[in-house]
């Protein structure tokens, strides 16, 4: 009996897939990419400050690699591929590594990251929160003013649409002495009152009066909500 014996083929070796040093030829290494995740874990900063996520990258051949800015629910911005344009971010890319650094962080960088490494045998990719903590926005108008008397009235407003990613912990009001004409403390609300709203009493009749409110966090007051036109007290 014959004994049949099965050749094989030799593998197909593209020249791009080969190395030569030394005069040795060396089949270069398949990985797909794997991003080392240690050190992708949520961060939380304040305005204005800093932060930055180095990333180390497996893969062969050397993967392409970038982040994306996630869409923010603050500015309703999309989701952007991060360019070398940003005035705040910058991304250092080498071999076997990616970091990307922020600074002079602002509300509207909190959002989720995206970090993408690729090659030709696939990519990996993974998303990691920046959190930015800020004053809150100002309050939502307009500041309504009702229930006009000789020496009161009742504010409404409606709280920010941003609470610099905190609680709000109070509410200042504020009106125009119409003899001074300076912005004087008038009282406070709790920041988690509702519906908001503020009795102001003290005033003088036939005196005119203009309102204002603003929000306050840990991180500081807002910008003020003011009313349209002075009201006359009557």
């Amino acid at each position: 009996a014959s004994l049949l014996v099965n050749k094989a083929e030799a593998p197909a070796v593209d020249a791009g897939d080969q190395d030569a040093n030394d005069g040795k030829v060396r089949a270069k290494a398949k990985v797909k990419p794997r991003l080392v995740r240690d050190n992708l874990r949520i961060a939380t900063i304040k305005v204005g400050g800093t932060h930055s996520w180095s990333v180390d990258v497996i893969g062969e051949p050397i993967t392409d690699k970038t982040w994306t800015q996630g869409a923010s629910y603050i500015t309703k911005a999309k989701e952007a591929l991060i360019t070398e344009e940003h005035e705040r971010i910058k991304l250092t890319h080498i071999d076997y590594n990616t970091i990307f650094e922020i600074k002079d962080a602002l509300r509207k960088d909190n959002c989720k990251y995206k970090v993408r490494a690729e090659n030709c045998n696939g990519f990996d990719e993974e998303w990691v929160e920046l959190v930015v903590l800020g004053r809150p926005a100002r309050p939502e108008g307009p500041l309504e003013v009702s229930n006009i008397t000789a020496n009161g009235c009742k504010l409404r407003w409606k709280a920010p649409l941003d609470d610099g990613g905190m609680p709000i912990l109070e509410y200042n009001i504020e009106l125009l002495c119409p003899k001074t004409k300076k912005w004087i403390k008038k009282g406070k609300c709790a920041g988690d009152k509702f519906p908001l709203f503020f009795d102001v009493d003290g005033l003088e009749e036939g005196q005119e009066y203009l309102f204002r409110v603003s929000a306050v966090n840990e991180e500081g007051e807002s910008e003020p909500l003011e009313g349209d036109k002075p009201i006359k007290a009557k």
